[in-house]
């Protein structure tokens, strides 16, 4: 591959790992906000049958988006673009 197609790819990714950066502090600590209202409505009615959340089910998914967004995903693509940043 020549150089200009590297540093496109390159950049792809950085600017994809980014993105995906935001979403997972969105994630973390917007999880029941009005972005994620259709995934909340729909996990409502596969889960628990269209009833409301419980307090502590609520607690636990938001201890596991915290996981899942803080733990995982932000760090795993941070992780991306060190590697990226730092390709020869």
């Amino acid at each position: 591959m020549n150089d200009k197609g590297f540093r496109f790819c390159q950049k792809w990714l950085n600017y994809a790992s980014i993105t995906t950066i935001g979403v997972g502090v969105l994630v973390a600590f917007a999880g029941n906000s009005i972005v994620f209202e259709l995934h909340n409505e729909y996990a409502k009615e596969v889960f628990l049958s269209a009833s409301e959340f419980d307090p502590d089910v609520l607690n636990l998914k938001n201890w596991l988006f915290g996981i899942v967004g803080g733990a995982i995903v932000i760090r795993f693509h941070i992780l991306m673009v060190m590697i990226s940043e730092n390709a020869k």
